[in-house]
């Protein structure tokens, strides 16, 4: 089942590295969404270049930083859990499900999450259960 995630419209306000990239979004000063990615992940520059990131080596991420103020024009979880994010100026984020591990998330301030499981397959969860935190 493919996914239309709610980030159309939003703006990249933050980027954060530790052993994973974040990008958090933030509206009208309550309104937070954050996209983490755990796996090597490809963004493609509005001349079609492609940059292959790898979260776990900070200077690799450079790239990314193209995005900081950009917004969000959609976002597409397929079925069989790539995660497929368009930006404006024509920036596109591309990651692909791992094996083993949790490759990406989105969590919104409305509890809700959208996970991409081992093997591809996405959790959704929504309501009070999630545990989500923000960092500020």
């Amino acid at each position: 089942m493919e996914h239309t995630l709610p980030l159309a419209g939003r703006p990249i306000t933050r980027l954060l590295v530790d052993h994973a990239l974040s990008l958090e979004s933030w509206i009208q000063g309550n309104s937070a969404a954050l996209i983490r990615i755990e796996v090597v992940f490809t963004l493609i520059d509005p001349d079609g270049r492609k940059n292959e990131l790898h979260p776990d080596l900070a200077a690799s991420l450079a790239p990314i930083l193209q995005l900081f103020g950009l917004q969000v024009e959609n976002a597409i979880a397929s079925s069989s859990g790539k995660l497929t994010m368009r930006f404006s100026e024509g920036w596109l984020l591309e990651v692909l499900p791992h094996p083993a591990y949790e490759a990406w998330e989105v969590a919104m301030e409305d509890q809700s999450r959208f996970v991409c499981m081992p093997g591809g397959q996405v959790a959704v969860f929504r309501g009070a259960n999630t545990d989500l935190s923000f960092p500020h």
